[in-house]
Order: structure tokens, then sequence, then C-alpha cells
């Protein structure tokens, strides 16, 4: 009898144990909710303007875009994937143009990933969100870049597919087959579609406007918000996707060889 009770009681034990154990995330949290998101670093801005001289450039190698929310075609639509890592780093340049307006130039690093989205009801798309080819300039002729400098470009939006892709079918540009019909017995508009998008090879086009917020003329960091207007690059789902969230980069003198 009294093994009865001392098993009983064990067994009451682990039970309270493993209830105590058990995770505290409740059901569809995201990572970003529970702070395990990759982030980009927080700013640490002294509001003193950044001077720019004439002839100067100013090179950054760990500039960083934070997406936060997305639309496509004015509907807003759910990250999936982009909200929890950022886009970067990117390389990029910052300098005074001819007529001593100062510029932003994006010229190299990671400067387009795969974004996943989705639409309430919808299946899950991938885009590609860019800064690539970014050529952003302010409004006026200024000697600083202060917390009222606004920049505004175009980039370039590269095609979501590589040349080597296939899709499930084997179809493909550069790769695999000129039509693979698999199990249709005539093409029908679904086999058009998936052939159409597995050959999209067209280079889309952008504008973003970046606008400061937070400046250290110590450093030479440099923060803001950014909002893109890009092409979806999807054949199948063409139109025009609108990225908004956050940056930060460290601006400092480019080395002369």
């Amino acid at each position: 009898m009294r093994h009865s009770v001392l098993l009983l009681g064990l067994a009451a034990l682990g039970i309270v144990s493993l209830a105590g154990c058990s995770s505290d995330r409740t059901p569809g949290a995201t990572a970003t909710q529970f702070g395990n998101t990759i982030q980009c670093k927080k700013p640490e801005g002294n509001r003193a303007p950044l001077e720019l001289k004439a002839g100067e450039v100013r090179r950054s190698y760990d500039l960083c875009f934070q997406p936060e929310k997305a639309a496509y075609e004015g509907r807003p639509i759910k990250i999936i994937w982009g909200q929890t890592a950022p886009l970067g780093p990117v390389i990029a340049d910052l300098s005074k143009d001819a007529s001593g307006k100062p510029t932003l130039q994006v010229t190299g690093g990671r400067n387009t990933f795969q974004m996943t989205t989705q639409a309430p009801g919808t299946e899950r798309i991938a885009f590609n969100f860019s800064t690539s080819g970014l050529d952003a300039t302010s409004g006026a002729a200024r000697d600083v870049v202060d917390t009222s400098t606004d920049f505004k470009g175009d980039l370039v939006v590269p095609p979501l597919r590589g040349l080597g892709y296939t899709d499930a079918r084997g179809r493909g540009t550069d790769a695999g087959y000129e039509s693979s019909q698999g199990s249709y017995a005539t093409g029908g508009e679904q086999f058009e579609k998936g052939t159409e998008e597995s050959r999209a090879r067209k280079v889309g086009k952008g504008e973003m406007t970046l606008s400061i917020e937070s400046i250290n003329s110590e450093t030479g960091e440099i923060a803001g918000t950014f909002k893109s207007t890009q092409d979806s690059g999807l054949a199948i789902v063409p139109g025009e996707l609108e990225v908004e969230g956050r940056f930060i980069g460290t601006f400092k003198p480019k080395k002369t060889s």
C-alpha cells in the first residue's frame, strides 16, 4: 500500500515538473515577438550633423535594411520571411554630386534577398526585395547630412530565378526541358503559367526613399526609415510591391590608394 502511494506521489510530481518545463510560447507566436529575430543594430546618434566635403567619399560596409511591413498593389501582406532577418551587409557610398547635393549609392554587398509574403486567404509568394543599384539624391545642395535630409532614387530588381533554375517539372531557360507537361493531357492555362514563370528573366525597376532620423557625427553612423516601391519580379503575379522599414549604416571616409 505504501509503495502504491509513493508511486502515485512520484507520478504527480513528474506531471507538475513537466508542466513547469513547458514552453512559454503562445500558439502562432513569431520569433520577432520573443526577441529571437536577427535585427539591425540600434542607432547611437548624437544629433550633430555629419559634415560632407566636396570631393569626399564616405563608404559603409555595414548598411543594414530591416523590413517591417509590406503591401502588394496597395493591399497589406504579411512578411513570413524577411522580417526575421535583415538585408545586408550592403556596401554604399555617401558623397556630393556635381551640383552639391548629397547622394547615396549602393555599390555592392548583399543588396538583394528573397522575401516570402502572404496575403489573407492566399498562398505564400516569394519576391526579391532589392536595393541593388540604388542611386538616391537629396533634394537640395548641402554641406551636411542631418535629420532633415531625405534621399530618393531609383534601383534595380533582379529576376527572382537564376539562370540555372528549373521548376518542379524540369522547365527552365538555360537548363532543363523545353516543355514537360507531366500528367497534363493538354498544355492548358496552368501549364502555360508555370512555363512562363520558370522562364521569367525580366529585370524590374523600383524607387526608394530614405529619411534620416539619427546621426552620429563622431562615428559616421546614419539611421532612419525607408520606403521602397518596386516591381514584383514575378511573371504570374505582376504588380507593385511596397516595403517599409528601418536602415542603419556607418559611413567612414573612403581610403584612397
